[in-house]
């Protein structure tokens, strides 16, 4: 069995120090993997309701970038893998996420484990200029734009959203 936890980055755990010190503990405790969610926004109340229409839970008011955490996890860690669970994929372009991610590989010296995924609240895409409509479709060529840098040779990606 292996076992992972969350990296601290939400509530009143959200401070770097602290985190990074919490990942080394967590690493020397023997725990095989540290993870990050990915929230934009904390409504108190989520228009289209949280975790079966409840209120947000308050510690999700206060957060840290999900890739900066997992930077900073790698810094303080050496061998645990580190991931996502998961990253909303459509917040950014997917080149400037392939850059993000090829980064923190490098990083985490090759530790990175990557969960992509679409987010529920809609609000959070009209907060980061994004069309809630149509995001299957953009997952889709987000992972071929993904594939195609990843992948051997000369990045080519010709598709209907992105070039």
């Amino acid at each position: 069995m292996r076992i992972g936890f969350s990296v601290p980055q939400f509530g009143p755990f959200a401070d770097p120090h602290r985190s990074a010190e919490m990942c080394t503990a967590m690493e020397a405790l023997g725990c095989d993997s540290l993870w990050v969610a990915d929230r934009l926004l904390a409504p108190v109340v989520p228009p289209d309701g949280y975790a079966g229409g409840k209120p947000m839970p308050v510690r999700y008011g206060t957060h840290l970038d999900p890739l900066l955490a997992l930077a900073m996890a790698a810094s303080a860690t050496e061998r645990v893998r580190l991931g996502s669970s998961t990253l909303n994929a459509l917040w950014q372009p997917p080149l400037v996420l392939a850059r993000a991610l090829t980064t923190l590989d490098l990083i985490s010296r090759g530790r990175l484990d990557v969960g992509l995924g679409l987010g529920w609240m809609h609000e959070e895409y009209e907060a980061a200029g994004v069309s809630w409509r149509g995001r299957g479709a953009r997952l889709e060529e987000t992972l071929d734009v993904l594939e195609a840098v990843w992948g051997p040779g000369t990045v080519v990606h010709t598709g209907a959203l992105w070039r």
